[in-house]
């Protein structure tokens, strides 16, 4: 037996309503507060997918993932110079420059809250500061303008 359409939707409208629910569920639990976890990457697990890894994309992924690591400037430096492929060194380039300018933007913001200086100091290392910023960030000026 088939019930005419005008009568289907009403008929699930009421059927609906009407069931009770199999089981109450309890809400779910909100992790909002809870920090994601951090991934753990190991430097030498790294460094050895990097050594065995001969497509030159996966070599590429690697090194940006080797970017993130801390204590991989070294075997960044290594790569820059040793890798077969100029994109990867490029980017292993790009990374160890981000980091180690990283490095004196940092040295130069604590030497900037130690101490008191003239207005003129303060100024010039704030100067310093910005454009060692804009270097970490890989800009420069054009090189007509050299």
């Amino acid at each position: 037996m088939t019930l005419p359409r005008r009568l289907a939707l009403p008929l699930f409208v009421l059927l609906a309503a009407t069931a009770r629910p199999a089981a109450q569920t309890q809400p779910a639990a909100v992790t909002d507060h809870a920090p994601p976890p951090t991934p753990v990457t190991d430097l030498s697990a790294l460094e050895r997918a990097y050594r065995a890894e001969a497509d030159e994309r996966k070599r590429h992924r690697l090194v940006q993932e080797l970017a993130a690591t801390p204590g991989a400037l070294d075997l960044l430096a290594r790569i820059v110079e040793t890798d077969p492929s100029d994109d990867v060194a490029l980017t292993a380039t790009y990374a160890l420059r981000r980091a180690k300018m990283g490095e004196v933007v940092r040295g130069l913001e604590r030497r900037l809250k130690t101490g008191t200086r003239d207005a003129a100091a303060r100024d010039r290392l704030l100067r310093e500061l910005e454009r060692h910023q804009v270097f970490a960030a890989g800009q420069n000026l054009p090189h007509f303008l050299r």
